[in-house]
């Protein structure tokens, strides 16, 4: 090969180089840009998901149109369905009365149902009929005005049979 042949072939060989260099230099660039802007959308999202709610009513009632659910809202709707289901009820039944509450995008956990009945229990809100075991739920009472005033009241107890 001529002197001449080998300096064409350093400069064609060198242009390619830089060539396929600046090509990888533009989808490095690309590829950076798509993740930024990926992340930045996901940032987004979270802060639109983890933003409170706040309007002229009370918060707990409200749930936030992006779907995600504001502190006290499922007690809140649980009190709500209590008012749907009869006087005794389970956790089941609750679960059906929230569909109706929240929508039928309701997708409220079971032990968060759980752990807001007995909480609900121990308030003096609702009353704990039975303990489930099993499979079988716990079985609980609601306690309306009229039956927490006759709890309270300590005449009631020095009624017998006979006086009713």
């Amino acid at each position: 090969m001529k002197k001449q042949e080998i300096k064409q072939l350093y400069n064609e060989l060198k242009r390619q180089i830089e060539d396929e260099y600046q090509e990888a230099i533009l989808q490095a660039e690309t590829k950076r840009k798509n993740r930024l802007a990926a992340i930045e959308t996901m940032s987004q999202m979270t802060h639109q998901s983890t933003k409170r709610h706040t309007s002229s009513g009370d918060q707990n009632d409200q749930k936030p149109s992006n779907g995600s659910v504001t502190y006290g809202s499922l007690a809140n709707s649980v009190v709500k369905a209590i008012e749907l289901v009869p006087s005794t009820f389970t956790k089941k039944d609750i679960k059906r009365a929230l569909k109706e509450v929240d929508g039928a995008s309701s997708t409220w956990k079971d032990t968060s149902i759980t752990g807001c009945l007995v909480r609900l229990a121990r308030s003096g809100k609702i009353e704990q009929v039975s303990t489930g075991q099993g499979r079988r739920p716990n079985t609980y009472h609601r306690i309306t005005a009229k039956t927490q005033d006759l709890s309270q009241d300590s005449t009631i107890e020095n009624i017998t049979v006979q006086e009713l």
